[in-house]
Protein backbone atom coordinates (compact mmCIF):
# COMPACT_ATOMS: atom_id res chain seq x y z
CA UNK A 1 0.00 0.00 0.00
CA UNK A 2 1.26 3.13 -0.98
CA UNK A 3 1.77 6.24 1.49
CA UNK A 4 -0.52 8.18 -0.15
CA UNK A 5 -3.42 5.67 0.44
CA UNK A 6 -2.71 5.90 4.51
CA UNK A 7 -5.47 8.64 5.52
CA UNK A 8 -5.73 7.10 9.01
CA UNK A 9 -4.25 5.52 12.22
CA UNK A 10 -6.03 2.81 11.31
CA UNK A 11 -5.10 2.77 7.74
CA UNK A 12 -0.96 2.75 9.54
CA UNK A 13 -1.58 0.11 12.07
CA UNK A 14 -3.30 -2.21 9.94
CA UNK A 15 -0.54 -1.68 7.54
CA UNK A 16 2.05 -2.88 10.15
CA UNK A 17 -0.29 -5.46 11.69
CA UNK A 18 -0.70 -4.27 15.18
CA UNK A 19 -4.00 -3.93 16.77
CA UNK A 20 -5.16 -0.79 18.17
CA UNK A 21 -7.78 -2.13 20.27
CA UNK A 22 -5.06 -3.80 22.80
CA UNK A 23 -2.00 -1.00 22.55
CA UNK A 24 -3.04 0.31 26.22
CA UNK A 25 -2.06 -2.69 27.87
CA UNK A 26 1.97 -1.87 26.35
CA UNK A 27 1.61 1.02 28.62
CA UNK A 28 0.29 -0.08 31.86
CA UNK A 29 3.71 0.17 33.49
CA UNK A 30 4.47 3.12 33.46
CA UNK A 31 3.13 6.08 35.39
CA UNK A 32 -0.39 6.69 34.63
CA UNK A 33 0.23 10.62 34.46
CA UNK A 34 2.35 9.47 31.44
CA UNK A 35 0.44 7.12 29.41
CA UNK A 36 -0.96 9.46 26.89
CA UNK A 37 1.70 10.86 25.90
CA UNK A 38 3.78 8.13 25.49
CA UNK A 39 0.78 6.51 23.21
CA UNK A 40 0.51 9.85 21.13
CA UNK A 41 4.62 9.34 20.90
CA UNK A 42 4.31 5.87 19.60
CA UNK A 43 1.08 6.34 17.08
CA UNK A 44 3.19 9.53 15.73
CA UNK A 45 6.78 7.61 15.39
CA UNK A 46 4.56 4.57 13.85
CA UNK A 47 2.97 6.56 11.47
CA UNK A 48 5.85 8.37 10.43
CA UNK A 49 7.97 5.59 9.81
CA UNK A 50 4.94 3.73 7.86
CA UNK A 51 4.47 7.09 5.62
CA UNK A 52 8.55 6.90 5.07
CA UNK A 53 8.15 3.72 3.51
CA UNK A 54 11.59 1.85 5.18
CA UNK A 55 13.65 5.25 4.81
CA UNK A 56 15.59 6.14 7.76
CA UNK A 57 17.03 9.50 8.35
CA UNK A 58 20.72 9.03 8.22
CA UNK A 59 21.78 12.00 10.79
CA UNK A 60 26.00 11.37 9.65
CA UNK A 61 25.01 12.59 6.22
CA UNK A 62 24.68 16.24 6.21
CA UNK A 63 23.94 15.43 2.25
CA UNK A 64 20.30 14.22 2.68
CA UNK A 65 17.55 16.38 3.28
CA UNK A 66 15.60 15.39 6.32
CA UNK A 67 11.73 16.90 6.23
CA UNK A 68 10.10 18.28 9.37
CA UNK A 69 6.94 19.84 9.61
CA UNK A 70 6.42 23.30 11.15
CA UNK A 71 2.90 24.26 12.58
CA UNK A 72 1.22 27.65 13.57
CA UNK A 73 -0.10 27.42 16.91
CA UNK A 74 -1.24 30.83 16.45
CA UNK A 75 -3.75 30.57 13.85
CA UNK A 76 -7.59 31.20 13.96
CA UNK A 77 -8.72 27.23 14.99
CA UNK A 78 -5.26 27.53 17.05
CA UNK A 79 -3.44 25.16 15.15
CA UNK A 80 -2.82 24.54 11.83
CA UNK A 81 0.16 23.05 9.14
CA UNK A 82 2.31 26.40 8.20
CA UNK A 83 5.08 25.01 6.12
CA UNK A 84 7.39 21.66 5.44
CA UNK A 85 10.84 22.44 5.62
CA UNK A 86 14.19 20.19 5.67
CA UNK A 87 17.27 20.39 6.92
CA UNK A 88 20.91 19.37 5.60
CA UNK A 89 24.04 19.65 7.17
CA UNK A 90 22.36 22.16 10.30
CA UNK A 91 22.91 21.43 13.35
CA UNK A 92 19.73 23.00 15.31
CA UNK A 93 16.74 20.88 15.73
CA UNK A 94 13.33 22.07 16.47
CA UNK A 95 11.28 18.73 16.22
CA UNK A 96 12.39 15.02 17.37
CA UNK A 97 14.71 12.91 15.06
CA UNK A 98 12.36 9.81 14.59
CA UNK A 99 10.17 12.88 13.22
CA UNK A 100 11.13 13.91 9.80
CA UNK A 101 10.41 12.81 6.33
CA UNK A 102 12.14 11.51 2.99
CA UNK A 103 10.75 14.43 1.04
CA UNK A 104 8.11 17.34 1.13
CA UNK A 105 5.48 15.10 -0.22
CA UNK A 106 5.64 12.60 2.52
CA UNK A 107 5.75 15.80 4.50
CA UNK A 108 2.48 16.94 3.66
CA UNK A 109 0.70 14.06 3.34
CA UNK A 110 1.36 13.28 6.56
CA UNK A 111 0.56 17.31 7.81
CA UNK A 112 -3.03 16.93 5.57
CA UNK A 113 -4.32 13.98 6.89
CA UNK A 114 -2.80 13.64 10.35
CA UNK A 115 -3.03 17.31 11.95
CA UNK A 116 -4.86 15.93 14.78
CA UNK A 117 -2.50 13.36 15.78
CA UNK A 118 0.20 16.11 15.97
CA UNK A 119 -2.36 18.17 18.13
CA UNK A 120 -2.47 15.36 20.26
CA UNK A 121 1.15 15.00 20.75
CA UNK A 122 1.86 18.58 21.26
CA UNK A 123 -0.82 19.40 23.37
CA UNK A 124 -1.27 16.09 25.41
CA UNK A 125 2.69 16.56 26.49
CA UNK A 126 1.71 20.44 28.04
CA UNK A 127 -1.35 18.68 29.73
CA UNK A 128 -0.31 15.23 31.34
CA UNK A 129 -1.59 16.12 34.22
CA UNK A 130 -4.88 16.24 33.00
CA UNK A 131 -4.52 12.41 31.93
CA UNK A 132 -5.64 14.20 28.53
CA UNK A 133 -6.73 10.85 26.25
CA UNK A 134 -5.83 10.37 22.36
CA UNK A 135 -8.77 10.55 20.38
CA UNK A 136 -8.30 7.89 17.32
Amino acid sequence: MSYKELNTVEDVFKQVNIDLNGLDKHFEWMPEHRRAFAKVQFILDTVVEVINEGWVADWSDTNQDKWYLWWNFKSKSGFGFAAAGYLCGYANSHVSSRLVFKNREKAEHAAKFFINLYKDYYFTYGKMNNLKQVVL
